[in-house]
Parts: structure tokens; C-alpha cells; sequence
């Protein structure tokens, strides 16, 4: 799909978090001094879209966190050396997260729904501006600040931009492209970027490792990581620090799953497994690991852990491991292609 939705979606995200807005923060006399921001652009395959949307208080300052807190906007850097807007984590209340649980406070809501409506209309403006990646940036910055519907709407809106930004091997926005040479394979070309070869082939819709000379491939460079929100069993995979995509998963039994940040040190396809008392390899009954295996470098409370497949769907969501992570078999080997081994995995409540 060429023509992205991502803009669709924002009405979506701006009625809901407005509508609570209206309901409990009325501007003083009862006026709403409501703006109406209405943008085109051009995504990264070309074609047009638009984007309408109304903030009913026309609030401009900077996001909030779920607490209401404030946050500050800066540019950072890229890793092309070019300046892209970002929200920072600090807070006017000295927070550096918040945790949504629950219904949130009525009056919270609202200031952070007018919050989220000014950022997305300021992702819109960079859009009409042609900047995707610009855009991307803020998105994904609240996004991992954010929980519940907020962090769920976000999500909602990145993976339609992702679907071009990264998963579109002819959307070159952001990328580098190579051009293979004789006797050259995935695993050479990867370590030229520093990434994956099997992350260059998924970013390029390939079957098979197989290439032909002067063939062009799409290649994203950076450093992949990843969080881990263990209240909400979703982990997010990020590149550079920047949402790629979000995966469901099931987490360890009487909090077994630790909190802080793991470095992963191990990757393997079809691993054996060692419960206690014997060896079960891959296809063997019994077997529990999936088709990956990331493992993290021990740790104290964190020794022989890692991110796993599973054949029981059924745990996905659940408190149903020793204390690893556990993700659907399609989405670890997709994972698998992406993480490094040094990748930090931060894990929170």
C-alpha cells in the first residue's frame, strides 16, 4: 500500500483524546478557542495526502506525558548529522515516566489530549513539509513515553508510517542504498553498515539470500534496541532509538521477569533446550523455544534469560515463564533479524 493512512488515523486519535478535553476542560467563559489545522503533503512514494485536524483549545505548547507533565521539545541530531525535532523525557514535575493504569484523571486526560493534538499537528506540518522522518521522530518520542489508548493510538500512526519509511523496499527515505558487487553476500554487505544481513534481506522483501550483481538494496543503519513494558506485555522494537514496530509477549510468572536494562549477547536458530534434568532439541516434544532465541548476558537476577518463541499462542499477554520473553514465532524471527548482539533491551514495570 503506496498512499499512507497515517493521517486518517490522526482524526482518529485527535476525536478521542478532544472529546474528554470538551468534557472536563472548558477554557474560561466557556470558549473553547478552538483552531482548525488543515495540511498536505506528499508521503514518501509521492502521492497526496491530507490531514485535518482540530484542537479544541488551541494549545501549541509541548506534549505531556500521561501524567500531564510537561515536556520539552529540542533537534537532535540524526545519523545523517541533520537536526530532527525530539521530546525529551524531562518534565516539569521532575518524572521521567508515567504510568498510566487504569481509567486516567478526567482533567489529566484532557491536558494531555490537547498536548497529543498540538504534537500530532506539528508531525502534520513536518509532513506537508516532506519531512517523514522529522515527523516520525516526535510520534515515536511520545509514543515511548506514552501507555495505555495514548501509547496504543501512537502505535496506530507509526506503523502506517513504518509500512513505508521502513517495510517499503522501493521507499528509499532515510536509507542507504548498495549496490552489490561481485562475490559479495548478505553477511559481508551487513557488516559494511554494521546491521543484519537477514535484516537487509526483510527490508528488501526477499525469499532467499540469493544476489545478483549491481542488484540494489535498500539498507537502514543504526544501532537496534528495544523496551520492554511488562504491564502491558507489548515490546517495542526501536532503531537508533526510533519506533520500528510493537510485538505482544508473555513475561515471566511471580515477577520473574526482571526489571532494568539486559544486554543481549546470544542469538541462535533452533536452539537446544535445557530444563532441568535433560536436553529437548528443536522438534523434539516438549520442545519451548521456538523458532529464536536472543539471550541476554547474565546478570545477577537475570541469569539464563533471553526472548523466545512459542508455539502456545495461548500464553502471548499472559505471566507464563521463568522469567523470559516470549514472543509468537513469526514475530521473534522477525525480531531475530533485527536485534544485534550488544542490542540493550530496557525493561520496565
Amino acid at each position: 500500500m503506496r498512499k499512507l493512512l497515517v493521517l486518517l488515523l490522526v482524526a482518529a486519535v485527535v476525536g478521542m483524546v478532544m472529546s474528554r478535553g470538551r468534557r472536563a476542560d472548558k477554557a474560561p467563559g466557556g470558549a473553547d478557542g478552538g483552531v482548525a489545522v488543515a495540511l498536505t503533503g506528499a508521503d514518501p512514494s509521492g502521492e497526496t495526502v491530507s490531514l485535518s485536524v482540530e484542537d479544541a483549545t488551541g494549545d501549541a505548547q509541548a506534549p505531556a506525558g500521561p501524567d500531564g507533565a510537561r515536556q520539552e521539545t529540542a533537534t537532535e541530531p540524526d545519523a545523517s548529522g541533520s537536526t530532527a525535532p525530539s521530546l525529551l523525557s524531562a518534565s516539569t514535575t521532575g518524572s521521567k515516566t508515567a504510568t498510566v493504569r487504569g481509567e486516567p484523571d478526567p482533567v489529566q486526560a484532557a491536558l494531555h489530549g490537547r498536548r497529543l493534538a498540538a504534537a500530532v499537528a506539528r508531525a502534520g506540518s513536518l509532513v506537508e513539509a516532506g519531512k517523514w522522518l522529522e515527523a516520525r521522530a516526535i510520534l515515536s518520542s511520545l509514543y515511548l513515553e506514552s501507555r495505555g489508548e495514548w501509547a496504543a493510538q501512537l502505535r496506530e500512526l507509526l506503523d502506517q508510517i513504518n509500512k513505508e519509511l521502513v517495510f517499503n523496499p522501493r521507499c528509499l527515505t532515510g536509507a542507504q542504498v548498495h549496490v552489490v558487487q561481485p562475490g559479495e553476500n548478505l553477511t559481508k554487505i551487513g557488516k559494511k553498515y554494521g546491521v543484519n544481513g537477514q535484516m537487509i534481506a526483510r527490508l528488501n522483501g526477499m525469499a532467499d539470500d540469493r544476489l545478483r550483481t549491481r542488484q540494489k538494496l535498500k539498507v537502514l543503519t543504526g544501532r537496534t534496541s528495544a523496551v520492554l513494558y511488562k504491564g502491558e506485555f507489548r515490546l517495542a522494537l526501536l532503531l537508533d532509538g526510533v519506533y520500528v514496530k510493537e510485538y505482544p509477549v508473555g513475561i515471566g510468572k511471580d515477577d520473574l521477569t526482571p526489571t532494568g536494562e539486559l544486554t543481549v549477547d546470544t542469538k541462535l536458530v533452533h536452539p537446544d533446550w535445557y530444563p532441568p534434568g535433560g536436553i529437548i532439541k528443536y522438534g523434539e516434544e516438549g520442545y519451548q523455544l521456538g523458532e529464536r532465541w536472543i539471550g541476554f548476558a547474565d546478570e545477577p537476577g537475570a541469569a539464563r534469560l533471553g526472548i523466545h518463541g512459542t508455539d502456545d499462542e495461548g500464553t502471548i499477554g499472559t505471566k507464563c515463564s521463568k522469567g523470559c520473553i516470549r514472543l509468537r514465532n513469526e514475530d521473534v524471527i522477525e525480531l531475530y533479524d533485527f536485534m544485534q548482539t550488544g542490542s540493550r533491551v530496557r525493561i520496565w514495570e
